[in-house]
C-alpha cells in the first residue's frame, strides 16, 4: 500500500480555481482501480496551500493514475497556478484501526 501526502502551493488568487478543477480530478481518481482515498483540500490557516492526501493499493495503480485523462485535464486547467509543492510517497506494510 502507498500513501502520498503533502502540500501544493498556489497563488492565493488561484486557490479557488484550483480547488474547483480538483473536484473532477478527485471524482475521476476515486473511481480508479486501486484507489482507496484521494483528496485535495484548502489549508484553513494558510491561503496559499492545498493539502493532498492519497492512498493507493499498489505502484501499478499509481502509475496508471499519473497518465489518466482526468489528470491531464486537471493539469491543463491549472497550468501556471502552482508555485511549489512538497509531496512525499510513503510505502507501508500494514494498516491497523486506531
Amino acid at each position: 500500500m502507498i500513501i502520498i501526502a503533502g502540500t501544493l502551493s498556489v497563488n492565493e488568487d488561484d486557490r479557488d480555481a484550483v480547488l474547483a478543477a480538483a473536484k473532477d480530478c478527485m471524482a475521476g481518481t476515486r473511481a480508479e482501480e486501486g484507489n482507496h482515498e484521494y483528496v485535495m483540500s484548502a489549508d484553513p490557516n494558510v491561503g496559499s496551500l492545498i493539502r493532498l492526501f492519497e492512498i493507493w493499493e499498489a505502484e501499478e495503480n499509481l502509475a496508471a493514475h499519473r497518465v489518466a485523462d482526468h489528470m491531464k485535464a486537471f493539469g491543463r486547467a491549472t497550468k501556471g497556478m502552482f508555485t511549489g509543492r512538497d509531496i512525499k510517497i510513503y510505502g507501508i506494510s500494514g494498516v491497523t484501526d486506531l
